[in-house]
């Protein structure tokens, strides 16, 4: 019969139990800390992205929000939806996707696949369309699609309606300098050929 451990019991001590570390362990945790990296260990780690180092409090660094997880944030304030609801919504079209994941990758604190972002952008009435712009190649834009369209596509109607009005403007003014240049014309004095 195989022998059976005692009953464990967990050992309870407040904070000022726990002995302060001294000057010569944070000194010895800093020296190993600013070790250069082995040979070895640089290519075990090569595909994983730049090194994060945390700052003097210990914080990592925050990174700024893409525009998917901007628009998405927005989304959500616009529809008065919590991350929970997105979450359940994304579940219809991404059965494995963890709440977990969608709270970290909100708060950009990690990165998911494609499939798993889709989902969430459908939940959030997202979609991207490219974006116009002078350059050949147009760069994708997100926009929201939902309640707030309307108003959307009034606030684009009203600045297309005033682009064309200027444009229309510059071109007359155009053909009316043309017509006043046409009509003006200089008459030069005739020269005389008798001396």
């Amino acid at each position: 019969m195989p022998k059976r451990s005692g009953a464990s019991r967990p050992v309870q001590m407040s904070a000022a139990e726990i002995p302060r570390p001294t000057a010569a362990d944070l000194a010895r945790l800093e020296e190993a800390r600013l070790i250069p990296e082995q040979p070895g260990e640089y290519e075990e780690f090569s595909g994983c992205g730049p090194v994060v180092r945390r700052n003097a409090t210990g914080e990592l660094p925050r990174w700024p929000l893409d525009s998917v997880r901007r628009a998405m944030l927005k989304s959500l304030d616009q529809q008065q939806m919590t991350r929970y609801e997105l979450w359940k919504k994304a579940r219809a079209h991404h059965k494995s996707l963890s709440a977990s994941a969608v709270y970290e990758y909100l708060r950009g604190a990690r990165d998911l696949g494609i499939e798993s972002v889709e989902a969430l952008m459908k939940a959030a009435n997202l979609k991207v369309v490219p974006q116009k712009t002078n350059v050949e190649a147009p760069r994708p834009a997100v926009f929201f699609v939902g309640a707030g369209m309307a108003a959307a596509k009034a606030k684009v109607a009203a600045k297309a309606k005033a682009a064309k009005v200027t444009t229309k403007a510059k071109v007359a003014v155009k053909a009316k300098a043309a017509k006043v240049a046409a009509k003006a014309t200089v008459k030069r004095p005739k020269h005389s050929s008798k001396a």
